[in-house]
């Protein structure tokens, strides 16, 4: 992102960035345990196929509560096709598993009946002051919910007369099917759209469904491992691992339509096969049985396997439940046979043949003829019941052969668990330890994505890293089955490149004022932000390039000092230094120190040039020799002066510029400043100056790259050392003016 993140810092800001996506992690995952389901939940499962559920469920619905008659007739319907268990989510008069004088049941009923005519009443009152009713039908209407009133007394005086009655008898259907799991009164249907239920409630107490369904395995429990708590299912053959949620729950799959049927179907079967038996025996007076052995007659059969319930719900043995089963199939076979048999034929010929004898008189023959029609409607109304007992019996016997009957208000969150138990299917929840790992990763990737990119770019990176790393998870999920919140890795890189981004900013900007600190005193305005933009030279870097160094002084400044006022003469170096560096750094100059009424400056530095080398248009240094060279530092150097001096020919300043190759490098105490020769040589030539009464003095190296009027003077350097020319630059040539003095 910025030439200031070091490697070592990029380090130190990524594991920062690193670590907020590790508490973002914790925290969501933290807040979202269990996990929490919802919306985004149910869409992506309607994404997956839907699965289909075990044959075997058959779910019945009811209303929010039931009579015991109604179970009854249930229970005899699952007794007498085989059905393997029957789950209770109702709650049944006389039958509930409510304490001791609680009269929940009671008062739910109460409630029903009332409910029922406290909204008659309403719409009756609501309609008067509507102007719906007429005054002269009120009377009418309120006679109406008298009668409506009298009815629900009599249900419920019924209901609570019967009630013992009717649960004793309940007592002994239950305890003859003996598969009978009522719901505990802490039951709960499940979470919102049959997503979570529990299979074991807290304490111990398992849900009807899982109850049920324990006895098909030899052993069933929920245990706690490295992963999280699991329900195993063991049979002698395999085991199955169903994982559970942090509250262990199970999180279950979409299921397809389950196998339903109307609670209606049952109490018709009763009522049908009850009506039969009134039929069977009203036929009885009429001789319909005359030709049917008395042992195979219907009606006979009917009350033997009467008698054969009754002493089974005495005796819930086994055989005395075989025994009343075997006695339901000779009945039916009976009926079918008598009612398609040629019984009837037989009996309206006989009919016909007395009708026809020439005996009988008129009205012997009136008669006869009342009694074929009689037989004829007698056997009418048999086949009519008995197509309708057979209709219900066929379909009774295809849905609950061998099934497990969920019967409840809302049975379809317990028919999601019954299919998540014997399938072994469900969602499998995302541990901690995989969320975390999984999301810290994502996290990962995510930061050092975005940790390419430009500030502003990474800020906005967030959302969008964050919103693929959601869709991921997302479809992940909906190929897999395995659920880590997408929420989780989405906030984890979403906090993470957002730390990163804050963290960088800081190091940036740390970077850029340490920058105007160490380069601020030295580089002009458009270098330092440069300078700043580019983050380099680091102030650490010592680096070595040929420069043009210049020292300018004031020899004015020593006259006042002189004279006995430091103050004057200190203010007045000031001054200098000020207007000096102010001028030399709008020149392109880059200042490397001051000494009392000296400032060294320089063309071609490191700063200079990496300025040069990134600004867009401008041309940077060329080092050859060449003395048509324009863009060398001491050609630079050479013209900067003599356009001082073209502008301002009075001036007093003093110059000793030379060439050469110098060490630059940043100091906390004396600043940016150089090394070298040329340095040391440029101020000797500044404060030889004024002795050869010269504005500017050059060394060879500078005179090469000038094409202008010089007066060689003397050499500089020790006995025994290559010496260097100096050089006057004559100053009266190139502003018109005269020598200076």
């Amino acid at each position: 992102m910025s030439a200031f993140i070091t490697l070592k810092k990029y380090f130190l800001v990524l594991a920062a960035a690193l670590a907020a996506a590790a508490l973002a992690a914790f925290f969501m995952n933290y807040a979202l345990k269990g996990p929490r389901l919802g919306f985004y939940f149910d869409f992506l499962s309607s994404r997956r196929p839907a699965l289909s559920p075990p044959r075997e469920i058959l779910l019945v619905d009811t209303g929010e509560i039931t009579e015991s008659g109604t179970v009854i007739a249930v229970l005899d319907a699952l007794i007498e096709f085989d059905a393997d268990s029957l789950v209770l989510e109702v709650p049944v008069l006389g039958f509930s598993p409510v304490k001791s004088g609680d009269g929940g049941e009671i008062r739910r009923r109460l409630d029903e009946e009332f409910s029922l005519l406290g909204r008659n009443i309403r719409n009756l009152f609501e309609a008067i002051r509507m102007g719906s009713v007429s005054p002269s039908e009120t009377g009418r209407y309120v006679g109406e919910l008298v009668e409506l009133a009298e009815r629900g007394k009599e249900r419920l005086s019924s209901a609570f007369i019967d009630r013992d009655t009717s649960s004793v008898r309940l007592e002994k259907e239950a305890s003859v099917f003996g598969s009978v799991f009522r719901a505990e009164e802490n039951f709960a249907p499940g979470d919102g759209a049959a997503r979570r239920i529990r299979p074991v409630f807290p304490g111990g107490a398992g849900h009807a469904v899982y109850n049920a369904l324990k006895k098909r395995w030899t052993r069933s429990d929920l245990e706690h491992t490295e992963y999280g708590p699991v329900l195993v299912n063991k049979n002698r053959d395999e085991e199955t691992l169903i994982p559970l949620d942090l509250d262990g729950a199970v999180i279950a799959e979409r299921y397809a339509a389950f196998r339903r049927i109307p609670l209606s179907v049952f109490t018709r079967y009763g009522e049908t096969d009850r009506t039969l038996r009134n039929l069977l025996a009203a036929a009885e007076e009429p001789g319909l049985y005359s030709a049917v052995k008395p042992e195979k007659s219907p009606l006979y059969l009917f009350d033997y396997s009467e008698a054969l319930r009754l002493d089974m719900l005495e005796n819930p043995a086994e055989e005395a439940r075989r025994a009343w089963k075997v006695s339901r199939e000779e009945y039916v076979k009976s009926l079918d046979e008598f009612l398609s048999g040629p019984a009837e034929a037989a009996l309206v010929s006989g009919y016909e043949e007395l009708i026809a004898t020439e005996d009988i008189d008129s009205r012997g023959v009136e008669r006869l003829a009342v009694l074929r029609d009689d037989l004829i409607r007698t056997f009418r109304e048999l086949r009519g019941s008995w197509e309708e007992f057979a209709a219900l019996r066929q379909e009774l016997e295809a849905a609950l052969e061998s099934s497990l009957c969920i019967m409840g208000p809302r049975p379809d969150s317990s028919g999601t668990l019954a299919a998540a138990l014997i399938g072994g299917r469900c969602i499998v929840p995302g541990r901690s330890a995989h969320v975390l790992f999984w999301s810290l990763l994502a996290a990962f990737l995510a930061v050092a994505c975005a940790s390419r990119l430009k500030s502003a770019a990474c800020l906005l990176s967030a959302p969008i890293f964050g919103a693929v790393l959601a869709f991921g998870f997302s479809w992940y999920f909906v190929i897999s089955g395995y659920w880590i919140d997408p929420l989780i890795p989405a906030a984890s890189a979403f906090a993470g490149i957002l730390v990163f981004w804050i963290g960088s900013l800081v190091v940036m900007a740390r970077g850029a004022a340490f920058f105007r600190r160490a380069y601020g005193n030295a580089a002009g305005k458009a270098w330092l932000k440069q300078l700043v933009r580019t983050g380099r030279p680091l102030p650490s870097a010592r680096i070595k390039a040929a420069a043009a160094v210049m020292a300018v002084k004031d020899p004015a400044l020593l006259a006042g000092e002189d004279q006995g006022d430091p103050a004057s003469a200190a203010a007045a170096a000031e001054k200098f230094r000020k207007d000096a560096s102010a001028i030399l750094k709008k020149a392109g100059a880059v200042i490397l120190g001051y000494e009392r009424d000296m400032v060294i400056a320089c063309f071609g530095s490191p700063l200079e040039r990496i300025c040069l080398n990134t600004i867009k248009g401008e041309t940077p240094y060329r080092d050859d020799r060449s003395a048509q060279n324009g863009h060398h530092p001491a050609a630079k150097a050479g013209g900067f002066i003599m356009e001082l001096f073209r502008l301002h020919p009075d001036l007093s300043w003093r110059f000793g510029v030379d060439f050469g190759e110098c060490l630059f490098y940043w100091s906390g105490i004396s600043g940016y400043t150089a090394f070298g020769r040329a340095v040391i040589r440029s101020r000797v030539l500044a404060g030889l100056a004024s002795r050869y009464k010269a504005a500017i003095l050059i060394t060879e190296p500078v005179r090469e790259r000038l094409s202008v009027p010089v007066r060689k003077l003397y050499s500089l350097g020790r006995e025994g050392e290559n010496k260097t020319h100096f050089y006057e630059l004559l100053v009266k040539t190139f502003t018109g003016g005269q020598a200076v003095q």
